[in-house]
């Protein structure tokens, strides 16, 4: 993906569409079930950019890298920087 749109046909959405319909699978449409959506935050938190660096760089960079683009895995399956 790596911000390029997938082929809608190819093997790669087919699996996405696959996955999202799996949760909703006998439910008939409309009902509402317990667990479903997202859940509002109160108060909803104010956006700390500084916080959100600290954070990326700690749990998020060393897979996704410092710029957001993405590691490649060597035949050791140990990441290393593009």
């Amino acid at each position: 993906m790596n911000g390029k749109p997938l082929p809608t046909d190819g093997p790669e959405m087919t699996a996405i569409v696959a996955y999202m319909k799996f949760p909703s699978k006998d439910i008939p449409p409309g009902r509402e079930d317990e667990g479903r959506g997202f859940a509002r935050i109160k108060p909803a938190p104010t956006p700390n950019r500084e916080h959100g660096k600290e954070l990326y760089a700690t749990h998020c960079a060393s897979c996704h890298g410092a710029d957001g683009a993405g590691v490649m895995v060597t035949r050791t399956n140990e990441p290393r920087a593009r």
